[in-house]
């Protein structure tokens, strides 16, 4: 699943072993290219209409 925009914007993300309801909710993922430095998260949602990528929310 591909993430689009934050800091994890292009990057492939494996979800093979994903149940659907995670797939579903969202994902927080660990980066050391938060706003702040290294150790943030970046919030990732499922994009509306688009099922094989996921849009950046927020990242810390």
């Amino acid at each position: 699943m591909e993430r689009v925009g934050g800091p994890l914007d292009g990057l492939l993300l494996d979800i093979t072993d994903w149940r659907q309801d995670e797939i579903d909710t969202g994902v927080a993922l660990p980066t050391e290219l938060g706003q702040f430095g290294a150790g943030g998260r970046a919030v990732y949602d499922p994009r509306p209409g688009d099922s094989g990528r996921l849009r950046s929310m927020a990242f810390r």
